[in-house]
C-alpha cells in the first residue's frame, strides 16, 4: 500500500472518485448529484483536526528545558514533560497524530476543503471529480471540473480543473490552483505561468475562502477563461511546432537530467537547460537511464495519444511524453501507483511538468 494514500485498519482508502476509474484504482465511486456530506463520508474526511498540549517522557537523559513544575534543566526519569508553545494536531476519530505545531498555526478542518466547493456545485457550475487525505490525514485535498474544456487540435480535448489542497503537519501551504488535464490520457498539465492560476495561503494566516477564490478569480465562471485560454494558445503552439530528432533527443535530455539531479539545482533556468547540455559519460548515463528511454518511446508512439496529428513529431508530443511519464510510469520498484497520483498533483511530478512545459514553450 502507498505510503502516502490513506488506508483505515479495516482497509477503507480515504478516496472519493467521479467518472473513470484512476488508474491506481483505489477508492470510492461516486454518482453525479451526491452531496457534499456523502463526498465527505466516501473521501474519508468525516473527521476533524484536534488540538492537544505536547507532552513527552524523558528517561535519564538531560534535557535543557523547563518541566511542568520547574523552570531549570535537571535529570528527568519517567517524568512528563511539556514542550511550550507546541501543539499537537490529531484526528477526532482515531486520535492519530498528524503533527506537531507552534500554537500559532492555523489548521484548516477536512470539512473546509470540500465547502470551498459548495457554492459552485450549489449552481451547477462545477463538478467533484476526487477528494481524499494523504499520510493518515496530514495532507487533504479535493478537486472538481469547472465545465471548460478545448480541443488543442481535432480530438484531443483538455479540460480545466480546481484543486484544492492543504496539510496539518507543516509541510505546505493550503493552495488554490487550476489545473487542466488532457482526456485521452488523463495526463495532468499545469497552468501556463505569467497568469492567476495558483493562490497560497500559509498557515500562520487564517483560511479565508472567499478572499482565495477572488485572488484566483472565481467569482465568475467567464473570469476563468483567462488562464485557461492563455494555456490553450500555448498548447496550440505547441502542437504546431515540428521538432528535429535532435531536438526531441535534446529536449527529453534536458528533462531527464532534472530528474536526475533530484532538483538539487535551485537556480534552475529552462534555457540554460536546453543550450548546457550534459556530455561525455554523464550524457550517455541520462540516456541509458530508465527515464530518458521511457519518455523517448512515450513520445515515439508509445504515448496515449503519440500518434494523433498535432502531437506526433511535435513539440506537444514532447510535453505529452513528459507528463505521461511523471503521471503513469512506475518510478522504480518502490513508487506505487498511488504515490505517482499524489506526485503529478502535489509533489516533484507537478513542479517537473511545469519546468517542461516552460522548456517546450522555448524550442
Amino acid at each position: 500500500m502507498s505510503e502516502d494514500l490513506t488506508e483505515r485498519v479495516d482497509g477503507f482508502v480515504e478516496m472519493a472518485w467521479l467518472g473513470e476509474t484512476p488508474w491506481h484504482g483505489l477508492g470510492q465511486e461516486m454518482q453525479p448529484g451526491d452531496s457534499l456530506a456523502q463526498w465527505q463520508r466516501q473521501a474519508g474526511m468525516d473527521w476533524t483536526i484536534e488540538r492537544a498540549e505536547v507532552e513527552f517522557r524523558a528517561h535519564g537523559q538531560l534535557y535543557g528545558m523547563a518541566d511542568a513544575a520547574s523552570s531549570q534543566s535537571s535529570y528527568a526519569r519517567g517524568r512528563s514533560w511539556m514542550f511550550p508553545r507546541r501543539q499537537v494536531l490529531y484526528r477526532s476519530d482515531n486520535c492519530v497524530g498528524l503533527g506537531v505545531v507552534s500554537n500559532r498555526y492555523k489548521e484548516v478542518q477536512p470539512a473546509q476543503v470540500l465547502d470551498f466547493f459548495a457554492r459552485y456545485l450549489e449552481q451547477n457550475r462545477w463538478q467533484m471529480s476526487a477528494a481524499g487525505t494523504l499520510r493518515n490525514g496530514a495532507v487533504l485535498w479535493a478537486t472538481a471540473r469547472t465545465g471548460r474544456g478545448a480541443e488543442v487540435v481535432a480530438g484531443d480535448v483538455v479540460e480545466q480543473y480546481v484543486l484544492l489542497s492543504t496539510s496539518c503537519d507543516g509541510t505546505s501551504s493550503t493552495e488554490a490552483r487550476l489545473t487542466n488535464v488532457r482526456v485521452v490520457c488523463a495526463n495532468t498539465l499545469a497552468e501556463a505561468r505569467g497568469v492567476k492560476a495558483s493562490v497560497k495561503v500559509r498557515h500562520n494566516n487564517k483560511f479565508d475562502q472567499e478572499q482565495v477564490q477572488q485572488e484566483l478569480q472565481l467569482g465568475h465562471l467567464g473570469e476563468l477563461a483567462m488562464p485557461f485560454d492563455v494555456f490553450m494558445h500555448a498548447a496550440r503552439s505547441l502542437a504546431a511546432r515540428p521538432v528535429s530528432r535532435s531536438m526531441a533527443e535534446d529536449y527529453v535530455l534536458a528533462v531527464a537530467h532534472r530528474v536526475r539531479s533530484g532538483f538539487l539545482q535551485p537556480a534552475w533556468d529552462a534555457r540554460q537547460a536546453l543550450t548546457d547540455l550534459p556530455q561525455g559519460q554523464l550524457r550517455q548515463s541520462l540516456q541509458r537511464g530508465d527515464a530518458y528511454k521511457k519518455m523517448m518511446a512515450l513520445f515515439d508512439g508509445e504515448g496515449r495519444g503519440a500518434n494523433m496529428p498535432g502531437t506526433q513529431g511535435t513539440a506537444w508530443g514532447l510535453i505529452n511524453a513528459v507528463t505521461e511519464y511523471v503521471d503513469h510510469q512506475p518510478k522504480g520498484t518502490r513508487q506505487s501507483a498511488a504515490d505517482r497520483y499524489f506526485s503529478a498533483w502535489l509533489g516533484r511530478g507537478q513542479a517537473l511538468k511545469q519546468e517542461a512545459l516552460t522548456m517546450a514553450r522555448l524550442l
